[in-house]
Parts: C-alpha cells; structure tokens; sequence
C-alpha cells in the first residue's frame, strides 16, 4: 500500500514538539501537520485531496489526538499546484486556519537547496500505527531515523523518487499509516514532511519525504504563506 506511514518509536512529549498539530477529518485524526505561523499549518497534499476546507480541524498543543490543546477550523485549502496523486510528487498543502493558534510555535525551514548529508539522522514525530495491522494510537510518538540516497532508494521505488522527495530509512522503525503530513526535523529545521513508503518498517522499503529545500516547494510555500497571513 502506498501511504504516509512510526513504528519502533517511543512515547513524546508535545512540549517538546509544539510546532506538530493533529489534522483532524470530521473531529478524528487523518494526518499530522507542522505549524508554519499563527494561522498556517503545513501538511501532506493527499490528505486533503478532493476534500472541503470545512471538514477539517486542527489540534495544537496536545499529547492526544481526541482531547485537550486548542482546536481550530480551517478556512481554506491551499494544495501545490504540481501535486500529482498518483505518484505524490509535490505532495505538499497549507492549510489556513479560521483563527490564529494561541498555542504551539512555528519551526523554521531550511534555505533553498538546502543539503542534508547522507547518514544524518533526523526525527520524526505522529500519532500514526504502531505497525502496518494496527491502529492509530492516541499519544504521540517519536523516532530517528537516517537519511539514504534517492539512487538507493529508487531500487525500491524504480523511477519514483524525484528532486522534490527525499529518502530515510532505520531498520525496524518507520513512520506508518495516520502519520503523513508529519513532520522531518533535522538541525532544528523541518526539512521534510511525511509522504508515502510501502507498507511500514519494511526491510526493503524506506520512507519517502517532501523535500522542503526544493526550489518550486520552498517557493510554494514561502509564496503562500504571505499571501494568505491575517
């Protein structure tokens, strides 16, 4: 199954992480998302894909995705225009809030083709599975996770990995379904977001990523952000 899918983490603490917020569907979790500014919030393009702004919900500032922090409605859907679902290039969308979070903080991205070494290790943190036959869990998790080549990374996906995606793999731990939209943290910067993989912790499969620091989704984003502030 292709999908924003952690698995092999360990329990964190949203103090720790309070630029993630839980994309709510109709008041349950779907997605994970990262706060861009007060009224902005970054996710995954095939979370809302074909979907009304107003089934959406946001939640910042709390360890669980049914209860407690700040929940906020989302005014407006803003997906990149190259997104294509199929193969989830460009898999990158704002989301515009009704009113400002008056919890969480915003993370700051990295420049314009911007560099992460093969071998960095970056964390990842979601309310996604566990494991691929189980379902979402309520509490947020963390993982680390290492950053691979898109050479190696397209013998798994022949062809798939394009300039705006980027790799990371450990063995026996993953980001899983529920998860997607998620933040990738490296050198406190986001530098990614949680996109698709082949089923979850798979020896054979790693995790692809939005690759922030790409020129067209950089610009997107930077773009969009000013033209849709309060």
């Amino acid at each position: 199954m292709l999908d924003g899918r952690i698995v092999g983490g360990e329990d964190a603490n949203i103090n720790d992480h309070l630029y993630v917020v839980s994309v709510e569907h109709n008041e349950s979790h779907i997605c994970g998302g990262c706060i861009l500014n007060e009224n902005m919030v970054l996710t995954a393009a095939h979370c809302t894909k074909d979907k009304k702004a107003e089934i959406f919900q946001v939640r910042a500032g709390s360890n669980h995705t049914d209860t407690g922090g700040t929940v906020v409605n989302v005014k407006r859907v803003v997906q990149h225009p190259r997104f294509h679902s199929p193969s989830k290039n460009y898999d990158v969308c704002i989301l515009e809030l009704v009113a400002s979070l008056t919890i969480g903080i915003k993370i700051n991205l990295p420049l314009i083709n911007e560099k992460v070494p093969i071998g960095a290790e970056a964390e990842t943190v979601g309310w996604g599975r566990k494991a691929e036959n189980i379902y979402e869990v309520s509490h947020l998790q963390k993982v680390k996770i290492k950053r691979i080549t898109n050479d190696k990374c397209n013998l798994s996906y022949p062809g798939r990995i394009t300039s705006a995606m980027f790799c990371f793999f450990e063995d026996m731990k993953d980001t899983c379904q529920g998860d997607s939209g998620g933040p990738l943290v490296y050198d406190n910067k986001l530098i990614g977001i949680v996109s698709w993989g082949i089923g979850c912790a798979r020896p054979q499969y790693p995790g692809v990523y939005v690759n922030l620091a790409e020129p067209l989704i950089h610009t997107f984003i930077t773009n969009a952000t000013n033209k849709y502030s309060l």
